[in-house]
């Protein structure tokens, strides 16, 4: 499945405010996106890991809010 048919993306592409699919249980953000929105993720129980590009600098307040299966967050060295 293509992230596209995963991740609900701001207008602009650049932020991800929602997840279409929360059974699914990796994520890969795509390149250029600048932001991880609030409650981005809630309740995506089956979440397991997620991979995030150096293009993502800001992460919003309980993005992963109940990703109770979540057990890896690959974040690169630059993201602060």
């Amino acid at each position: 499945m293509a992230n596209s048919d995963i991740l609900e993306l701001s207008n602009d592409g650049k932020t991800v405010i929602g997840v279409y699919d929360k059974s699914v249980k990796s994520i890969t953000i795509p390149d250029g996106v600048t932001e991880i929105g609030k409650w981005a993720f809630e309740d995506c129980y089956s979440l397991q890991s997620i991979d995030i590009p150096n293009s993502v600098t800001e992460i919003g307040d309980s993005a992963f809010e109940d990703c109770y299966s979540l057990q890896s967050i690959d974040i690169p060295n630059s993201v602060t």
